[in-house]
């Protein structure tokens, strides 16, 4: 598990709610994160980036149940997922439905 500092409720209200929606989506079973774990056969069904709101210091969380010998290659996978965020079309429509 790894844990960042986000976005907090007292600095930046309107980034928690985004902070939220995009936590959901990650989540989504048939998204694209969901996907790069689980069909790449790297983690025990998925892993969870997300964000917790919280008044003082929000942080964003990483975790993931990795199989043996993936933990590289899991690293990676996170490192590569959260740079194709920024680019448009990560999220699909169906995800955004």
């Amino acid at each position: 598990a790894a844990h960042l500092p986000g976005p907090d409720v007292g600095r930046d209200e309107r980034a928690t709610f985004v902070g939220d929606v995009w936590g959901t989506l990650l989540g989504l079973p048939h998204g694209r994160f969901q996907r790069a774990f689980r069909d790449a056969g790297l983690t025990e069904g998925g892993a969870q980036l997300g964000y917790y709101t919280q008044k003082e210091g929000g942080e964003l969380h990483f975790t993931a149940a990795v199989k043996d010998g993936k933990v590289y290659a899991c690293r990676d996978a996170l490192l590569a997922e959260v740079a194709a965020m920024a680019q448009a079309g990560y999220f699909t429509e169906e995800d955004l439905a």
